[in-house]
Protein backbone atom coordinates (compact mmCIF):
# COMPACT_ATOMS: atom_id res chain seq x y z
CA UNK A 1 0.00 0.00 0.00
CA UNK A 2 1.37 3.34 -1.02
CA UNK A 3 2.14 6.00 2.21
CA UNK A 4 0.53 8.88 3.32
CA UNK A 5 2.97 10.91 1.41
CA UNK A 6 2.85 9.06 -1.77
CA UNK A 7 -0.91 9.00 -1.96
CA UNK A 8 -0.61 13.01 -1.20
CA UNK A 9 2.09 13.01 -4.18
CA UNK A 10 -0.29 11.15 -6.06
CA UNK A 11 -3.31 13.24 -5.82
CA UNK A 12 -1.33 16.24 -6.26
CA UNK A 13 -0.15 14.86 -9.87
CA UNK A 14 -1.66 15.69 -13.10
CA UNK A 15 -1.04 12.26 -15.01
CA UNK A 16 -1.53 9.85 -11.92
CA UNK A 17 -0.63 6.77 -14.17
CA UNK A 18 2.39 8.16 -15.68
CA UNK A 19 3.36 9.06 -12.06
CA UNK A 20 2.76 5.13 -10.85
CA UNK A 21 4.48 3.65 -13.95
CA UNK A 22 6.93 5.90 -12.96
CA UNK A 23 7.26 4.61 -9.16
CA UNK A 24 7.10 0.68 -10.09
CA UNK A 25 10.01 1.37 -13.19
CA UNK A 26 12.04 3.08 -10.44
CA UNK A 27 11.52 0.47 -7.88
CA UNK A 28 11.93 -2.37 -10.33
CA UNK A 29 14.91 -0.62 -10.97
CA UNK A 30 16.06 -0.33 -7.61
CA UNK A 31 14.84 -4.00 -6.93
CA UNK A 32 17.95 -5.09 -10.15
CA UNK A 33 20.28 -4.35 -7.56
CA UNK A 34 19.53 -6.83 -5.24
CA UNK A 35 18.31 -9.16 -7.49
CA UNK A 36 20.01 -11.28 -9.83
CA UNK A 37 17.91 -11.17 -12.71
CA UNK A 38 18.94 -12.19 -16.50
CA UNK A 39 19.07 -9.09 -18.57
CA UNK A 40 16.56 -10.80 -21.23
CA UNK A 41 13.60 -11.08 -18.59
CA UNK A 42 14.41 -7.25 -16.74
CA UNK A 43 13.92 -6.32 -20.90
CA UNK A 44 10.90 -8.02 -20.79
CA UNK A 45 9.46 -6.73 -18.10
CA UNK A 46 10.08 -3.10 -18.94
CA UNK A 47 8.28 -4.18 -22.40
CA UNK A 48 5.46 -5.22 -21.04
CA UNK A 49 5.07 -2.36 -19.09
CA UNK A 50 5.15 -0.23 -21.95
CA UNK A 51 2.99 -2.34 -23.41
CA UNK A 52 0.60 -1.83 -20.77
CA UNK A 53 0.78 1.63 -21.03
CA UNK A 54 1.08 1.99 -24.66
CA UNK A 55 -2.76 0.03 -24.28
CA UNK A 56 -3.79 2.52 -21.83
CA UNK A 57 -2.90 6.03 -23.51
CA UNK A 58 -4.67 3.88 -26.88
CA UNK A 59 -8.05 3.07 -24.73
CA UNK A 60 -7.52 7.37 -23.45
CA UNK A 61 -7.22 8.39 -27.09
CA UNK A 62 -10.40 6.51 -28.02
CA UNK A 63 -12.47 8.24 -24.80
CA UNK A 64 -11.24 11.48 -25.77
CA UNK A 65 -11.98 11.89 -29.15
CA UNK A 66 -15.73 12.65 -29.36
CA UNK A 67 -17.85 11.23 -32.56
CA UNK A 68 -18.74 14.74 -34.33
CA UNK A 69 -21.76 16.31 -33.21
CA UNK A 70 -23.10 16.92 -36.71
CA UNK A 71 -23.09 13.80 -37.65
CA UNK A 72 -24.84 12.14 -35.33
CA UNK A 73 -27.44 14.92 -35.29
CA UNK A 74 -27.70 14.01 -39.51
CA UNK A 75 -27.77 10.38 -38.10
CA UNK A 76 -30.71 11.40 -36.02
CA UNK A 77 -32.57 12.76 -38.68
CA UNK A 78 -31.95 10.17 -41.73
CA UNK A 79 -33.41 7.83 -38.84
CA UNK A 80 -36.37 9.76 -38.36
CA UNK A 81 -37.16 9.68 -42.42
CA UNK A 82 -36.19 6.65 -43.08
CA UNK A 83 -38.93 5.91 -40.25
CA UNK A 84 -41.75 8.02 -42.06
CA UNK A 85 -41.22 7.11 -45.43
CA UNK A 86 -40.00 3.34 -45.20
CA UNK A 87 -43.39 1.99 -44.44
CA UNK A 88 -44.84 3.81 -47.62
CA UNK A 89 -42.44 2.39 -49.62
CA UNK A 90 -42.62 -1.05 -48.30
CA UNK A 91 -46.09 -1.16 -49.08
CA UNK A 92 -45.71 0.06 -52.08
CA UNK A 93 -43.22 -2.81 -53.05
CA UNK A 94 -44.63 -5.60 -51.31
CA UNK A 95 -48.19 -4.40 -52.16
CA UNK A 96 -49.24 -6.84 -49.13
CA UNK A 97 -51.00 -5.13 -46.45
CA UNK A 98 -49.87 -7.69 -43.99
CA UNK A 99 -46.28 -8.64 -45.40
CA UNK A 100 -45.41 -4.80 -45.58
CA UNK A 101 -46.16 -4.03 -42.34
CA UNK A 102 -43.75 -6.59 -40.68
CA UNK A 103 -40.95 -6.15 -43.09
CA UNK A 104 -40.74 -2.56 -42.65
CA UNK A 105 -40.79 -3.65 -38.58
CA UNK A 106 -37.98 -5.60 -38.89
CA UNK A 107 -35.73 -3.13 -41.29
CA UNK A 108 -36.92 -0.09 -39.09
CA UNK A 109 -35.88 -2.41 -35.49
CA UNK A 110 -32.38 -3.12 -37.53
CA UNK A 111 -31.44 0.47 -38.03
CA UNK A 112 -32.48 1.70 -34.98
CA UNK A 113 -30.86 -1.47 -33.29
CA UNK A 114 -27.29 -0.20 -34.98
CA UNK A 115 -27.38 3.05 -34.48
CA UNK A 116 -27.84 2.15 -30.46
CA UNK A 117 -24.26 -0.34 -31.13
CA UNK A 118 -22.73 2.74 -32.11
CA UNK A 119 -24.01 4.67 -29.53
CA UNK A 120 -22.07 2.35 -27.44
CA UNK A 121 -18.99 2.22 -29.52
CA UNK A 122 -18.81 6.09 -29.35
CA UNK A 123 -17.81 5.87 -25.91
CA UNK A 124 -16.69 2.10 -24.75
CA UNK A 125 -15.21 3.18 -21.25
CA UNK A 126 -17.18 4.20 -18.24
CA UNK A 127 -19.54 2.74 -15.87
CA UNK A 128 -22.81 1.51 -17.70
CA UNK A 129 -23.53 -1.84 -18.21
CA UNK A 130 -22.10 -2.42 -21.61
CA UNK A 131 -19.09 -0.39 -20.97
CA UNK A 132 -15.53 -1.88 -21.25
CA UNK A 133 -13.86 -2.36 -17.56
CA UNK A 134 -10.47 -1.10 -17.22
CA UNK A 135 -10.64 -1.98 -13.59
CA UNK A 136 -10.73 -5.59 -14.89
CA UNK A 137 -8.20 -5.12 -17.39
CA UNK A 138 -5.86 -3.93 -15.03
CA UNK A 139 -6.91 -6.61 -12.45
CA UNK A 140 -5.88 -9.15 -14.73
CA UNK A 141 -2.48 -7.56 -15.16
CA UNK A 142 -1.96 -6.58 -11.48
CA UNK A 143 -2.77 -10.76 -10.77
CA UNK A 144 -0.49 -11.64 -13.97
CA UNK A 145 2.49 -9.70 -12.43
CA UNK A 146 1.89 -11.22 -9.24
CA UNK A 147 2.17 -14.58 -10.83
CA UNK A 148 5.13 -13.86 -12.32
CA UNK A 149 6.75 -12.53 -9.74
CA UNK A 150 5.41 -15.43 -7.15
CA UNK A 151 6.76 -17.89 -9.58
CA UNK A 152 10.33 -16.34 -9.40
CA UNK A 153 10.48 -15.84 -6.14
CA UNK A 154 9.50 -19.84 -5.66
CA UNK A 155 12.43 -20.64 -8.65
CA UNK A 156 14.52 -18.55 -6.22
CA UNK A 157 13.52 -20.53 -3.13
CA UNK A 158 14.15 -23.95 -4.46
CA UNK A 159 17.44 -23.05 -6.11
CA UNK A 160 19.23 -21.91 -2.60
CA UNK A 161 16.92 -24.59 -0.59
CA UNK A 162 18.16 -27.33 -2.37
CA UNK A 163 21.49 -26.57 -3.56
CA UNK A 164 22.28 -25.27 -7.40
CA UNK A 165 23.37 -28.83 -8.55
CA UNK A 166 19.58 -30.09 -8.41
Amino acid sequence: MPSKEQLQLLHKSNDTVSTVMYWIIWDLADAMKDIDVAPPIQSRMYQELSNGMLGFNNCLKIADVPFPLPFAQLLGLLLMAFSLLIPIYVIVFTGSYVVGPILCFFLFESLWCLNEVAKELENPFGQDTNDISLTDFHMRFVDALDDVSWSEQQAMLRQNFFGADE
